[in-house]
This record gives C-alpha cells, sequence and structure tokens, in this order.
C-alpha cells in the first residue's frame, strides 16, 4: 500500500503541477543514490522484500525500474494525457508488477490508494 500510494502522489503531482513535473523528470538529482528519495525508496524496497509483498530478483533493477517509470509518468503527466486518472493507476499496477506484487493486490493496493489520495492528497503536495 505503501509502494502504491508514494507512486500515485508522485505522478499526480506531476499532473497537478506541471513546472514541477517537467523539472523532476528532468532532473539527475532526484535519482542519485544519495538522494533522501533514493533512501527512502530503497528502505521500501527492502522492507517489501523481506515482508514477502514484493518479489524480485535484484533490488538495483527493482529501483531503477521505480525511478524510470516515475520519471516518464512525470513526465508525461505534465505535458498531458487524456484519462489522467487511468494513466495513474494504470502505471501504478505495472510498477507494483515488476515489483512481483500479485495482480489482484495490485489492483486492490492502487484503488485504496486512488481513493486514499483522493480525500488526502491535494493539500498536501507543496
Amino acid at each position: 500500500m505503501r509502494a502504491s500510494i508514494g507512486i500515485q502522489f508522485f505522478l499526480w503531482r506531476g499532473c497537478h503541477d506541471r513546472t514541477w513535473g517537467r523539472f523532476v523528470s528532468r532532473s539527475h538529482h532526484v535519482v542519485t543514490e544519495r538522494s533522501r528519495f533514493i533512501t527512502h525508496v530503497g528502505t521500501d524496497l527492502r522492507d517489501g522484500l523481506e515482508g514477502g509483498a514484493f518479489a524480485f530478483a535484484r533490488s538495483d533493477a527493482a529501483l531503477t525500474l521505480n525511478n524510470g517509470a516515475l520519471k516518464e509518468g512525470i513526465a508525461a503527466l505534465s505535458r498531458g494525457v487524456s484519462e489522467p486518472a487511468s494513466f495513474v493507476k494504470a502505471l501504478a499496477a505495472m510498477i507494483l508488477l515488476g515489483f512481483g506484487v500479485d495482480r489482484e493486490a495490485a489492483a486492490v493496493a492502487v484503488g485504496e490508494g486512488a481513493d486514499l489520495l483522493r480525500h488526502e492528497a491535494p493539500g498536501l503536495y507543496a
């Protein structure tokens, strides 16, 4: 659930704040190994793997999948896509599937995460 919400939060921020989205999608600073973002994502991936929620062979590959998909997703949303809600949900589900999450569990996590974000997130983007 934490991964689902985090993924969707970043994607929606890129949609709602297109200047931020264009900056982040072009910035290598966000995905350097010493950034706070990468440290937190790495911890979440390790915790998910150790807790059995994820099933992947290499943490560095999972981190690369996450970062690449997020950067490109944010870039697309900052340019504008049709039906952004379905785009965000589809990309979040695909990332979770890439982490080895079961298809049904990924769908539940994306749906529940989307509901939570719809109610809580807009005031938190800053």
